[in-house]
């Protein structure tokens, strides 16, 4: 968990960002590294400038993201920094949306666990459990497979208006059952990661309420624990309302959570 992701695929990544110019980026990215790297040297003994540094990068990784990037490698190094800044709220916000784009990295899990203190479990739903390749595939792989199976799709009907052959239509039907399985794949983690948002709880234990002030009852009978991951329904000044698994409501004050 001290080393970040090698630059090259992320400043290759960073050329097709929809900004004015990469040459910025790749400059934000160059010393958001240099700033980690500066902090891992710093003797250990030196924690609280330490920790400033790592602080300082995760901040600076934070730009990218401002601007735009989108790079499970950005997220990966930032979760990283946070961690190593003594913020596990934040680094598990990160690490969670850096498995978005790289789902089957082993670190990943391995940092969750390490900044949760516990086993890490992520709940699934029943549209992921159909689709059992949903967490399997990363977010943009998914588009990207979309759009080459519509593709070929058209090419397999144009080819049928001009050389009808029953092989010819079976292939077709089989790229529109799966242009239609992976475009619902792909519209499903649209809904999921962009569409919703979630909250990771960021401390030791936090109560739940069955509104949003500490006045009302707890919602639940135990405390919730660092890691748990809930869907945000609603937001009531510092007070945020989260869906955790079956669909039980509760509110949490803004500054137990981090919103990813």
């Amino acid at each position: 968990m001290t080393r970040p992701f090698l630059c090259f695929l992320v400043l290759l990544g960073l050329s097709k960002v929809g900004v004015a110019s990469p040459k910025p980026l790749e400059r934000q990215f160059a010393e958001a590294q240099s700033a980690f790297e500066q902090a891992d040297a710093l003797p250990a003994m030196d924690n609280a400038a330490q920790t400033e540094a790592f602080r300082r990068a995760a901040v600076l990784y934070q730009g990218l993201i401002d601007c735009g990037v989108r790079s499970g490698a950005v997220y990966y190094n930032q979760g990283n920094a946070w961690a190593r800044a003594d913020e596990p709220g934040k680094a598990m916000a990160a690490y969670l949306t850096a498995k978005r784009y790289l789902p089957l990295n082993p670190y990943l899990d391995a940092n969750l666990r390490s900044v949760a203190g516990t086993e890490f479990k992520e709940s699934r739903t029943m549209m992921e459990s159909v689709f059992f390749w949903q967490n399997l595939i990363g977010y943009p792989q998914k588009l990207r497979w979309a759009l080459i199976l519509a593709v070929l799709t058209f090419l397999s009907a144009t080819t049928l208006l001009f050389a009808p052959h029953r092989l010819l239509r079976r292939i077709m039907l089989l790229m529109v059952v799966l242009t239609f399985v992976m475009t619902v794949s792909a519209v499903y983690d649209w809904y999921r990661f962009d569409y919703l948002s979630h909250a990771v709880v960021a401390v030791e234990q936090a109560m739940p309420r069955k509104g949003n002030s500490l006045q009302y009852e707890p919602a639940f009978t135990t405390p919730l624990v660092l890691g748990t991951v809930g869907v945000v329904t609603d937001q009531r000044g510092d007070w945020l309302q989260l869906r955790f698994d079956a669909g039980k409501n509760a509110w949490l004050p803004k500054e137990q959570v981090v919103v990813f």
